[in-house]
């Protein structure tokens, strides 16, 4: 296949993958808020953050430098396989032994059984990682899609059926060990494609993958402390059961980044770096997959933040209607905080770690402090406001420091690629919303709001975003009008 081919195929497929994932992970969450309690997700929001940082530790950012890198021979793959099962290895054990310090950290000696439990999930995933790696590197998603469908459906399972057999919190780490043995033994079965490492490690083979690699980590070890400061702080200042009601809403947020915007930094990220030293199609790769990326997230997050006390109603319960206002101001910042995706993605495919080091730590001197006042003085709810405020006021400084210099887009252009969508969601979903509402009953708002909305939205795209338009008819097969 051509390159525009192949780059269509991929979207397809990842965006497969994410909305069956996320349509299986929204269906998790809206049964556990009936079979657990508060304080249970309070409990794993603070160990998925740990596990999240130590799996970087296990990457260390060789998987950037594997998919930045053209070449790679056969030797440096088997020797990149055997350095990070060692790292899987070390990080596993490391945070075993320092789990201890996680329940004296937040006064509850549950997390430090949680998290000896939750850590061989990172031997595990280094088993498969460079399988991924590969088979993204080559644009081939259709078999990571299938691996990761499966394996989140077989955790779903898990999950669901020792939340019923009485497992508590308990079932959160069953599912997630079993859906991460699952996706590995598919990553071996579709991803592999008969390859086998060699049984040989020459670290001068792998030490400019490592140099590279290491010189991302640092940043990205703080980008997670700065994306899950929130958690960090609200874990030390709040309760389980008050970090629970904070929590889920948020992870509905995340999830929802971690789906759509997966996608277009998936896809963009080996495709940037195909095309690296062309600086006009970098700059059209960028744009575009930020229209493509806010055209898809701000329906989503403009019709959470206006439906919110019916979505919080039908999906968690009554039990949890004090997430309802954190939900409207954390879906709003989820919007503004996808819009970051795209630029980490031209970042990386053009191999320019230091302004991202540089960038996460000037972040990590701003973000936590912000978000420690402002949860000390007006508690979890003022801290969500806090969180929208910034990740506003940082798209300037992020253009001036990420984009222009990069691919010279303009102010304008990048602006109007995520904000048009943005407003004409505001526009199609606030008009629905205030007919929805003359109807009663949730399952009414939801029913009429989310048809009248659709049909607005994409009314006006039609006339407004017919980039996006085009798109869409394009990966529908509808339409080839569009070169890479």
């Amino acid at each position: 296949m051509s390159l525009r081919e192949k780059t269509f195929s991929a979207v397809r497929w990842t965006s497969l993958s994410a909305i069956v994932r996320g349509v299986i992970q929204f269906a998790q969450v809206a049964i556990l808020a009936r079979l657990l309690t508060h304080e249970d997700f309070g409990l794993m929001a603070i160990i998925w953050v740990v596990i999240q940082m130590a799996n970087i530790l296990v990457d260390s950012g060789i998987g950037a430098a594997y998919m930045q890198r053209k070449e790679v021979t056969e030797e440096q793959r088997s020797s990149l396989f055997w350095f990070n099962v060692f790292l899987g290895l070390i990080v596993t054990l490391m945070m075993v032994l320092a789990s201890p310090m996680l329940g004296w950290f937040f006064g509850d000696d549950r997390y430090t059984t949680l998290m000896m439990l939750c850590a061989p999930t990172l031997l595990i995933n280094a088993l498969s990682m460079q399988l991924v790696w590969t088979a993204e590197k080559k644009l081939e998603f259709r078999s990571v899609s299938i691996m990761q469908i499966a394996s989140t459906a077989i955790g779903f399972g898990v999950t669901m059926l020792t939340a019923f057999g009485g497992w508590g919190v308990y079932s959160f780490i069953a599912g997630s060990i079993i859906a991460s043995l699952a996706a590995t033994a598919f990553a071996w079965r579709y991803c592999s494609l008969g390859w086998r490492p060699q049984l040989r490690f020459k670290f001068k083979e792998i030490e400019s993958f490592v140099r590279f690699g290491w010189a991302l980590i640092g940043g990205t070890i703080v980008s997670i402390l700065t994306a899950g400061a929130d958690l960090l702080i609200g874990g030390r200042m709040a309760t389980a059961s008050q970090l629970g009601l904070y929590s889920v809403p948020r992870n509905l947020i995340i999830q929802v980044q971690m789906l759509l915007g997966s996608v277009i930094a998936r896809v963009g990220f080996p495709l940037t770096s195909l095309v690296q030293d062309d600086i006009p199609r970098v700059r059209g790769i960028l744009l575009r997959s930020h229209n493509i990326l806010a055209s898809l997230c701000a329906p989503l997050y403009v019709g959470l933040s206006f439906f919110a006390e019916d979505v919080v109603q039908l999906t968690l319960g009554s039990n949890w209607n004090e997430s309802v206002v954190i939900l409207q101001t954390l879906s709003l910042w989820g919007f503004f905080k996808i819009t970051a995706a795209p630029d980490a993605s031209l970042t990386l495919g053009v191999g320019r770690v230091d302004l991202l080091l540089k960038w996460n730590i000037a972040s990590l001197f701003v973000v936590p402090p912000v978000l420690w006042v402002s949860i000390h003085y007006y508690g979890l709810s003022g801290m969500s406001l806090a969180m929208l405020v910034l990740f506003i006021a940082l798209i300037f400084p992020r253009w001036l420091v990420f984009v222009r210099p990069i691919c010279q887009a303009g102010l304008y252009e990048y602006l109007k690629s995520f904000l048009k969508p943005f407003f004409i969601s505001l526009l199609a979903i606030s008009s629905a919303y205030f007919i929805a509402m003359k109807f009663d009953g949730v399952a009414a708002h939801l029913i009429v709001g989310v048809t009248l909305a659709s049909i607005f939205y994409f009314a006006i795209c039609w006339k407004f975003n017919h980039e996006w338009m085009g798109e869409v008819m394009q990966l529908l097969g509808r339409k080839k009008t569009v070169s890479i």
